[in-house]
């Protein structure tokens, strides 16, 4: 059935970030919102170059939403805003216009953890201040004592 809101996202920690961001939505200050997220199978270049025929089956959502890295997706000599304007515009083109938006993350999205940001523990909920999260990470051997983030 279609939806308010198809996401694609380049891969899936982004669209398990997104989904549990969505979840929260009072923690957003938004109402909740009924949506599909898919990763793109060739990552962040595939949802550069290809996101446009990837959301051709979509066509009856609403809204599309296109979230990708920068990094990696075979135009970093560009800005964000030109890159999610080019994207834009290929999904006007088929299909989606006045009802698409492209997000290129700069720097990427596994990066926000590692900034120690207190906004991202308190969008999430997490406890502990703004390293709770990292710490938790650490804590979990997900990374080494003395790495700077996930290899």
């Amino acid at each position: 059935m279609p939806k308010p809101l198809v996401i694609v996202t380049a891969d899936k920690n982004a669209e398990f970030a997104i989904k549990e961001l969505l979840r929260r939505t009072a923690a957003l200050g938004i109402r909740p919102v009924d949506f599909d997220c898919f990763p793109h199978p060739r990552r962040d270049n595939g949802v550069f170059n290809e996101v446009h025929d990837f959301l051709r089956p979509f066509l009856q959502w609403e809204h599309a939403l296109v979230i990708f890295d920068r990094e990696g997706c075979g135009h970093e000599d560009k800005p964000r805003d030109v890159l999610e304007k080019a994207v834009e515009d290929r999904l006007a083109a088929n299909g989606w216009p006045g009802r698409s938006r492209a997000v290129v993350l700069d720097p990427e999205l596994e990066a926000w953890i590692w900034d120690g940001s207190y906004q991202v523990n308190r969008v999430l909920n997490w406890p502990g201040g703004a390293d709770g999260l990292k710490r938790w990470i650490r804590e979990q051997g997900f990374v080494g004592p003395t790495e700077d983030g996930p290899q």
